[in-house]
């Protein structure tokens, strides 16, 4: 069964966007223009498509056959009273449940909860992993903790984030908890173009710099501090006319990835 890294599955939950350079974030209003993410191919093979439902809310996203698992599969969006995303579902395309993330939120409207589950053995589905949102005083993420949920209070991760001026992700500092002991392992550093993020306004923000900076990332660079280790990446872009990637192109010292994204606008 194929498994999943969490950013990338958060990556992919969009999608309604204003198209606005006002410096405050603002969410999508039914008088702006809005651009609706339809398709994203990956290195020219692996394919996602998106439907929408008619208040233009995620509901679906279609997966065509990837490298590693061979499999069609697809997810599924549940939304609560709120119009907040309480549960993301992964399906074969038989609609058999392998996994699903669910989501809580604070007494801000702030998501505060990622819980994620896996099929075991049945009709049972095992408490893989939660992850925990910790927010500044404007709102902002601070920190992400990463827990078991049988032994939370034992070892964990944290990713601590540090803001620019325009409200980018510029650092992620990652930490190994062991009781009163933390180790930085991993620290990514990021600096962005002056255009439109499309994952900006989305109907469910994710968590990494890639989903809720303003601009998009033009630069990467990994530093492992363990092995001493540095990755830098680069990235170019084509935009459509209102600011939006169309192309992407991720540079590093040993590989190209080449990201295409297509939308449906109303004027």
């Amino acid at each position: 069964m194929k498994n999943f890294n969490l950013s990338a599955v958060l990556l992919c939950l969009l999608f309604a966007i204003a198209c606005k350079n006002d410096e405050d974030v603002v969410k999508p209003d039914k008088d702006l223009n809005i651009c609706l993410l339809t398709n994203i191919t990956f290195a020219g093979t692996d394919a996602i498509t998106y439907e929408y439902d008619n208040q233009k809310r995620l509901k679906k996203a279609n997966h065509a056959k990837d490298a590693v698992s061979n499999e069609n599969y697809y997810k599924e969006y549940d939304y609560d009273a709120a119009n907040r995303v309480i549960k993301e579902s992964f399906k074969l395309s038989d609609g058999t449940l392998f996994s699903y993330f669910a989501f809580t939120y604070n007494n801000k409207n702030l998501l505060e909860k990622i819980a994620f589950y896996t099929k075991s053995a049945g009709n049972s589905f095992k408490h893989e992993y939660d992850k925990i949102l910790i927010y500044s005083g404007t709102n902002k993420i601070e920190q992400v903790k990463s827990l078991n949920p049988d032994d939370p209070a034992t070892d964990y991760r944290v990713a601590e984030y540090t803001y620019d001026a325009k409200q980018n992700i510029s650092k992620v500092q990652e930490f190994v908890v062991n009781g009163t002991s933390k180790l930085n392992d991993l620290t990514t550093e990021y600096t962005y173009d002056n255009q439109n993020n499309p994952y900006l306004n989305a109907t469910y923000l994710g968590i990494g710099a890639e989903t809720i900076s303003r601009n998009n990332i033009a630069t990467e660079k990994e530093t492992y501090h363990l092995s001493g280790l540095t990755k830098n990446y680069t990235y170019t872009y084509q935009y459509n006319a209102r600011g939006l990637p169309t192309k992407q192109i991720r540079q590093s010292d040993t590989n190209t990835l080449e990201i295409l994204r297509e939308y449906a606008c109303t004027e």
